[in-house]
């Protein structure tokens, strides 16, 4: 009889490296479950490779995140500093443009009175006061932007570093559908060639695995740092959010 996907631990993750076809899961023998591919694409060599032999690279997977403390520690002191000037930035770019909104308010208001005096003309006034109520509404507008992208990627940031760093032993204790969703939230989409599996996590994680290589330190930090401050805020909080969910919840 056929199967569904979530009869198996891995079935529907990944597909076949050589013709790009479903890998597809059945059991022998009552007890045994292989994977192949399904060859639905013509000449295909079909493989059949044990799940025991998956899991191991599957596991692997999750392994790679592992954060060294020294990187952890350095990745952490760089996003702290980038926040503190980010957050200098903000304050003073919000300083100037209250400064430059209490300005233009006071010359409506110096206007208006001017208008009423006689001063200047019902055309002028309108004219002026057009002009610098547009430049009152951008203003608010920047202002509430910059209120909106504060720095608050200190806070993701430590969040993905911590979730990454505990991602392997959470994942030793979780269940086999915990497992396989913990899988997904990295890559949604396996490749398998023969009997190797080939992935590529999905950022941020794809940033971090990089962290196990000394040299290559200092251009992670800087890359994550980038990705934290260019990702949009829904993004990454789906994916604290994702990640964060507690063990036994499906």
């Amino acid at each position: 009889p056929k199967k569904t996907k979530r009869s198996f631990m891995y079935g529907g993750m990944m597909t076949c490296a050589n013709c790009g076809c479903a890998i597809t899961a059945e059991t022998h023998k009552g007890k045994y479950t292989y994977y192949h591919c399904t060859g639905n694409r013509g000449a295909c060599e079909i493989v059949y490779v044990p799940e025991a032999d998956l899991t191991p690279q599957f596991d692997s997977v999750v392994e790679r995140l592992h954060i060294p403390g020294e990187f952890y520690d350095l990745i952490a002191r760089i996003l702290r500093v980038a926040h503190r000037d980010e957050t200098e930035f903000h304050r003073k770019a919000q300083a100037q443009l209250e400064r430059r909104r209490d300005t233009l308010r006071k010359r409506i208001d110096q206007a208006y009175e001017d208008k009423l005096d006689g001063v200047i003309t019902e055309e002028l006034w309108r004219k002026k006061s057009a002009v610098w109520t547009d430049e009152l509404s951008e203003i608010d507008r920047q202002i509430a932007t910059l209120n909106r992208s504060g720095p608050s990627y200190l806070h993701h940031g430590a969040r993905i570093l911590e979730l990454a760093r505990n991602a392997y032993p959470s994942y030793l204790r979780r269940t086999p559908a915990e497992k396989r969703r913990m899988l997904l939230i990295l890559d949604s989409n396996y490749n398998l060639n023969r009997r190797n599996l080939h992935y590529s996590c999905k950022k941020p994680f794809d940033i971090l695995v990089k962290g196990s290589n000394r040299l290559r330190w200092s251009a992670t930090c800087d890359e994550f740092r980038t990705w934290l401050q260019t990702a949009r805020p829904s993004e990454i909080e789906s994916i604290i959010a994702e990640s964060e969910t507690p063990e036994g919840v499906e």
